[in-house]
């Protein structure tokens, strides 16, 4: 039989589990949970001297796609976060790579996969953005300023109308 003391360690032990979990999906001031978007002390955003033509060709992100495991490690660490499948996270390009953003640390974030706001939601705003820069109805210099000042506000600017129209794709 368990003592009171070692019960009341075991429920302690579980509400500090339970408060840290809850950490990780907390909301944020505007209705956002913690983790949407990036630190901007920590992740300014960053990119590469390349233009358009370059970024239109066809598998160019493939080419400069080169983050480094222990510079992987190195961002999840400044975020005090830990990889974790399905829940936490990519490390993500705040300027996405078809935007001309690079793989530098200062444009680098962990991008969890389990809020409203995730990894998988910019990715279908970095593609059409990719699309209208490709097709010459948006600069890409505006393209890489709005995704790296907030890329919520960006989606809603550019995308939220859109995405409503197109078809649901299965992730």
């Amino acid at each position: 039989m368990r003592s009171r003391a070692g019960i009341a360690g075991i429920r302690n032990v579980g509400l500090v589990l339970l408060l840290a979990a809850s950490m990780a999906c907390r909301r944020v001031g505007g209705g956002l949970d913690a983790g949407s978007l990036p630190n901007s002390e920590l992740t300014p955003g960053d990119v590469l001297d390349v233009g358009t033509e370059a970024l239109c060709t066809t598998g160019y992100s493939k080419t400069v796609r080169h983050v480094q495991a222990d510079v992987k490690r190195h961002v999840y660490a400044e975020y005090g976060r830990t990889p974790e499948a399905g829940i936490c996270c990519e490390v993500d390009h705040l300027i996405p790579l078809e935007l001309g953003g690079s793989n530098r640390i200062e444009n680098l974030w962990p991008q969890p996969y389990n809020l409203k706001w995730n990894a998988r939601t910019k990715d279908s705003l970095e593609n059409y953005l990719h699309e209208r820069v490709c097709a010459g109805e948006l600069s890409l210099q505006e393209a890489q300023a709005a995704i790296a000042k907030n890329w919520i506000d960006a989606y809603n600017q550019y995308y939220a109308g859109v995405a409503k129209k197109r078809p649901a794709r299965d992730p």
